[in-house]
């Protein structure tokens, strides 16, 4: 299953602003630097950051440390008309996921 640091799927989603069936699977690993609201919070890495709302459970991000490293799973949701694009979390968890290396 791929997996990418924050500053690469950005680098990736941002070339090109539009929708990639490869990304929509995928964990991305980073540092939290804020939760924005219940269900929105910002994974930071090298300069770069992307924000990650949860659409289903409220609680998924209870809990999170900021500036601890963290590794999400979701699928990037983009839209084009604005240039903009985020990260769709349904899971996150403080260490590397086991089918990772």
């Amino acid at each position: 299953m791929p997996m990418y640091k924050v500053w690469k799927i950005t680098h990736i989603v941002s070339s090109a602003i539009r929708e990639d069936s490869s990304l929509q699977n995928v964990w991305i690993y980073g540092q939290i630097s804020g939760i924005l609201q219940p269900n929105l919070l910002r994974l930071k890495g090298t300069g770069c950051s992307i924000d990650c709302p949860n659409h289903g459970e409220n609680a998924l991000f209870v809990g999170l440390e900021r500036e601890r490293e963290y590794y999400a799973y979701g699928k990037v949701i983009v839209n084009p008309q604005k240039s903009e694009y985020r990260f769709a979390v349904t899971r996150i968890q403080p260490n590397s996921p086991p089918d990772s290396s």
